[in-house]
C-alpha cells in the first residue's frame, strides 16, 4: 500500500502506477518463493580442507550447506535437513560410504555424488549400484563438480524415494 501512495504523490499516470505496483509485488513474490525453496546440500567428508572447499563451492551455487565429518552424523544431517544434494566420501572414520548410501536410500531421494580418492573401476561400479548418481575422484575440479551438480538439478526426481528405489532395482 505504501508504494501506491508514493506513486500517486509523484503524479504518475495510473497505467504506469499499476505496472510498477505489479512489478513490485511480483519481485516480492519471487524473493519469498526463492527464500522458501532454497536448495539444501549435505557434505559428508572427514577431511576438513575438502569439506571447507565443498562448502564454499556449494554455497556459491546457492545451496544452504550442512557438513558432517562422519557417516553416522551425515545420515542424521540428511534425515534432518532433507537435502537436494549430498556429497559423500567413501573412506569415513566410522562407517564406509557404501553403507551410508544404503542407509540414505531407505528414506531419501537426494542426488548423491560420491567424491572419493578410490579410483578403481570396481569402486565406481559399486558406488553407482549402491545408489550414487555420480562418482567423482579426488583430486577434483571444483567448477566441474558444480557443473555436474547443476546438470543433476536440471533433471528432477519423479516420485521421491519410491522412484529412486525403482530406478535402483535391477531390470
Amino acid at each position: 500500500m505504501g508504494l501506491q501512495l508514493i506513486l500517486r504523490a509523484c503524479k504518475m499516470p495510473k497505467r504506469v502506477q499499476a505496472g510498477l505496483v505489479l512489478s513490485s509485488v511480483s519481485q516480492d513474490r519471487k524473493i519469498r518463493i526463492s527464500m522458501e525453496t532454497q536448495r539444501v546440500a549435505v557434505i559428508i567428508e572427514d577431511d576438513k580442507d575438502i569439506r571447507d572447499l565443498l562448502h564454499a563451492v556449494l554455497q556459491q551455487s546457492g545451496f544452504e550447506v550442512h557438513a558432517s565429518p562422519t557417516g553416522s552424523e551425515g545420515v542424521e544431517a540428511v534425515r534432518t535437513h532433507n537435502p537436494a544434494v549430498v556429497t559423500l566420501d567413501l573412506g569415513l572414520p566410522d562407517i564406509d560410504g557404501f553403507e551410508v548410501i544404503r542407509q540414505l536410500r531407505l528414506f531419501s531421494d537426494a542426488y548423491i555424488v560420491m567424491l572419493t580418492a578410490r579410483a578403481e573401476e570396481l569402486d565406481t561400479l559399486m558406488g553407482l549400484e549402491a545408489g550414487a548418481d555420480d562418482y567423482v575422484t579426488k583430486p577434483f575440479r571444483p567448477r566441474e563438480l558444480r557443473a555436474r551438480i547443476s546438470a543433476m538439478m536440471r533433471r528432477p526426481r519423479k516420485d521421491g524415494v519410491a522412484g529412486a528405489a525403482e530406478a535402483a532395482a535391477p531390470a
